[in-house]
């Protein structure tokens, strides 16, 4: 059998080897160029779930944040706070206290030492 190929290719003058190895050339661009195919496509679907989840991630940060505000928006409420020019002003009912409200003084530094 091996003396039919020599034969075969002797008559062809080498083009049997050469054919047989262009398109085991040609076979293996092709796979290697479907595997790249592949390969982009699944870097796309990627890319795709990626920056849907970021899009998610950012519409579940953002109802979050609206949900918290609308919570202490309730809280405010329920202080009846009133804003004046001065900032909120909250009417706290029944506030109990221990002794007698007094008005605080600014720090003072001691003369004798260096700390407040």
């Amino acid at each position: 059998m091996a003396f039919r190929q020599l034969e075969t290719y002797a008559e062809n003058g080498g083009r049997a080897t050469q054919n047989t190895d262009v398109t085991t050339a040609e076979t293996k661009a092709a796979v290697a160029k479907e595997k790249a195919e592949a390969a982009r496509e699944a870097a796309e679907q990627a890319e795709k779930e990626a920056v849907s989840a970021q899009e998610k991630a950012a519409h579940d940060k953002q109802k979050a944040t609206a949900d918290r505000v609308m919570e202490l928006e309730r809280e405010l409420a329920e202080f009846k706070a009133q804003e004046t020019e001065r900032g909120l002003v909250l009417i706290l009912g029944d506030a109990q206290h221990a002794g007698r409200i007094t008005k605080t003084s600014p720090l003072r530094r001691c003369g004798n030492c260096t700390h407040w």
